[in-house]
């Protein structure tokens, strides 16, 4: 069975949007029961809202940066600052059906995702800040380039239950 499957993940701060394609291959194929192994391949996007940006104390606003074209950004105390990441993900489980009509049926599914974050930016408002710009300083108060070097990925178990219906 082939399927498509978009998300939503509103916590906090972050926001993530995922989408996936994939099949369900059913080992157990009968008329009101099957049982099978959902794999999904797709991509995930995240937001996480920093708040407002602050300049260092001592240091008189607004803040310019010049980018690798020569081009200058200002920026501004209050302007907000958000980190945004994207990259691939997998996910696989195993699902049930129950078949209650031949078009109506029970679906109880549990698995695993795993993303893989490979590009961030650091945005204010629409425009970009590198992440290995000195105006990214840690957020101590002092003037210490935070040096990021962001790398990894999330691993999560989910499960659901839900009616499934065939068109």
């Amino acid at each position: 069975t082939a399927v498509a499957e978009a998300g939503v993940h509103i916590g906090g701060p972050m926001t993530v949007v995922t989408a996936q394609i994939g099949g369900d291959m059913f080992i157990v194929d009968g008329k009101h029961l099957k049982i099978g192994i959902p794999i999904r391949v797709g991509g995930l996007f995240a937001t996480m809202d920093f708040g407002d940006l602050a300049v260092i104390d001592g240091y008189t606003p607004p803040v310019i940066l010049t980018d690798s074209n020569g081009g200058e950004q200002t920026f501004n105390n209050g302007d907000s600052l958000r980190a945004e990441l994207s990259g691939p993900m997998v996910s696989a489980g195993l699902a049930a059906e129950g078949w209650l009509t031949p078009q109506l049926g029970l679906r109880a599914e549990v698995g695993f995702s795993m993303g893989f974050f490979g590009d961030m930016k650091i945005r204010s408002g629409d425009q970009d800040i590198p992440i290995e710009s000195n105006a990214i300083v840690k957020p101590d108060g002092s003037s210490d380039p935070a040096g990021l070097a962001p790398e990894g990925g999330s691993f999560g178990l989910s499960g659901f239950a839900g009616i499934v219906y065939r068109l």
